[in-house]
């Protein structure tokens, strides 16, 4: 009768026969990418978070002081964009998506 092995057993078994033949140079290698991306995923959640907040407030002032609300969110654009924060972002897959979801919340919220 054979013994049935896991995908993440195989996983295991090649990683430590990768190791024993490459060297521990490129398993610490991968640690420090997998270590990068665990970051920048952490780093794309605090901001996304930022701006949310950023936005529930900005509404909230915009009430009170009777602004337009969306010449607030136009400038918390501005302000996180290229030449405020940083924040470069050029996928018009990634924005199509994006806007294409915002627009139906708002057309069914309303």
């Amino acid at each position: 009768m054979k013994k049935q092995i896991s995908d993440n057993q195989k996983f295991l078994a090649h990683r430590r026969i990768f190791a024993a033949l490459c060297g521990n140079q490129l398993t610490q290698a991968w640690t420090g990418i997998r270590n990068l991306v665990a970051e920048s995923i952490y780093l794309l959640t605090l901001v996304g978070t930022a701006l949310v907040l950023a936005a529930a407030f900005s509404s909230l002032i915009a009430f009170r002081f009777g602004a337009p609300l969306l010449l607030l969110f136009l400038s918390i654009g501005l302000l996180t964009g290229v030449d405020g924060l940083g924040i470069h972002f050029d996928n018009a897959e990634v924005a199509y998506f994006v806007g294409c979801i915002a627009l139906s919340i708002i057309l069914f919220d309303s």
